[in-house]
Parts: structure tokens; C-alpha cells; sequence
């Protein structure tokens, strides 16, 4: 029978983003208090559909009315957004930390799509590191697939699979737990990386990040871990290679 997932929809939350290790995004402010002033560059901190967090070595003032200017070389994406400073604070070494709120907002789709393309990554939760062997079963079907879950938050998940994704696409997360039990934990594709082909496998590695569809999916997660997994604070954005290609082989020799 087709997987129909019900679920306790969890409210909707802010998207919050921030830069992918390793990604160049060039971004600069003008002013448009002095039009003829150069344009200043600065650190993207976060970034959201509201608006913005940057840091600079210059001070804004409050309700300072800006452009804020990203390019992404590697994309050849270049965006230009109205904005105003809602708020400032002076930090060491002489610089300044700042948010500004945009107006209009940003269409969720054009955050989502820079995801997508490994560009920026979600972070609302800390994330604790997990290798956890499962299957997923997407909404509509009934046929099982391997995976595994690479990163835990309270607000969801990082898997790794050897099968791309459509976002938005809804799926029931199945553990199955020591004692035997198997849990289904509803939960949606938010984003999605396309890693390098393996050398050994001939095959690219899809890392997914998800988020729980109810409140109880990450207490449910949790109580599904094996005894011996303990969850490990993420330090950096690096893939644990080591674990994912032992488990690559392993699928491929079974198959």
C-alpha cells in the first residue's frame, strides 16, 4: 500500500542561513543617504527571507536605509536589496555586527535554490553528529530505501543517500530500534547537496537536510538510537568521508 503521511503539521518557522565552508559570496553595502559614496564590503553572518545579519568594519545607523549587494562568482547569481539597519552592536578589533531587515522580503524559493546549490546551509538548531543506518519511504510509494542519517537537531536531520531528492518531497523516516521496534518519523526535504563521485563506487553522494513534520520527531529519533551512538557535537561543515564510504561499499556489495 502507498505511504500517506499524517502528521501534527509543525508550525512555520523563519529560515535562517548561513555560508557553506569554502563558498565565496561577495557582499557590499551602499548607503543611500550618500549615493556617490564607494560601496563598503562586508561578512555575511545569516541571512533570511526578513532580512539580513553582516559585519563591517564601518558603524550603520539605526533606520539607515541601504542596498545590500550579494554576488556569487561561481553562479554568476547578483542580487541587489533594499533594506534598513534595525539594530547595531560594536564588537572587537574595531568592528561592527548589524542586522537589516529587507523590504520587500525574499521569495523563500531564491534562499532554497542557493541550498540546493551548495551555497548556503540552514542552521536554526546545533547539530550533533550521528552515523545511524535507516531507511526512508517517500510519500505516495511503498517501497523502502537505504540511507543514513549523518547529522541530528531538534528541528531535523542531515541524511546521506545515493538517490537525488525533489525539495518539499514528504517521506517517512524508519529506525529501527534495539529492542526491534520500528519508529516512522514524518519529515520533509528542505534542501539538498550533491557531493563528489567516489572513486571506488562510481556514484555521487546526495547529502539531504530535512526537517520534522511534529513536534515529537526528534524525541522519537532519540529514543531509536542505538545504546553505543552518542551524539557528537558538529565542529565543522566536512562530511565524515571515512564512515560514508565504508557504508558505500558495504550497499554496493550487497547489491
Amino acid at each position: 500500500m502507498a505511504t500517506a503521511i499524517k502528521t501534527e503539521e509543525r508550525p512555520p518557522r523563519i529560515a535562517h542561513y548561513q555560508l557553506c565552508r569554502g563558498k565565496l559570496v561577495k557582499v557590499t553595502v551602499e548607503r543611500c543617504s550618500e549615493p556617490d559614496s564607494p560601496e563598503t564590503e562586508v561578512e555575511l553572518l545569516d541571512i533570511s527571507r526578513s532580512g539580513v545579519k553582516l559585519s563591517a568594519s564601518i558603524n550603520l545607523p539605526i533606520n539607515e536605509n541601504l542596498r545590500v549587494n550579494l554576488e556569487i562568482p561561481e553562479s554568476n547569481v547578483k542580487m541587489s536589496l533594499p533594506a534598513q539597519v534595525s539594530w547595531s552592536r560594536p564588537q572587537e578589533d574595531d568592528q561592527w555586527r548589524f542586522g537589516c531587515q529587507f523590504s520587500p522580503s525574499l521569495a523563500e524559493d531564491t534562499l532554497a535554490e542557493l541550498a540546493a546549490g551548495g551555497f548556503l546551509q540552514r542552521r536554526e538548531d546545533p547539530r550533533e553528529e550521528v552515523e545511524i543506518e535507516a531507511t526512508i519511504r517517500w510519500e505516495g510509494t511503498d517501497k523502502s530505501i537505504p540511507m543514513r542519517i549523518t547529522d541530528i537537531s531538534s528541528g531535523g536531520f542531515c541524511m546521506a543517500c545515493f538517490d537525488a531528492a525533489v525539495i518539499g518531497s514528504r517521506f517517512l523516516l524508519e529506525i529501527t530500534d534495539p529492542s526491534g521496534h520500528t519508529d516512522q518519523i514524518p519529515a520533509r526535504v528542505q534542501w539538498q547537496r550533491e557531493g563528489e563521485k567516489g572513486s571506488l563506487t562510481g556514484k555521487s553522494m546526495f547529502f539531504l537536510g530535512c526537517m520534522f513534520l511534529d513536534h515529537q520527531g526528534y524525541r522519537m529519533l532519540l529514543e531509536s538510537l542505538p545504546k553505543d551512538e552518542a551524539a557528537r557535537p558538529v565542529e565543522n561543515d566536512s562530511p565524515r568521508w571515512r564512515g560514508l564510504l565504508s557504508w558505500a561499499l558495504r550497499r554496493n556489495k550487497k547489491k
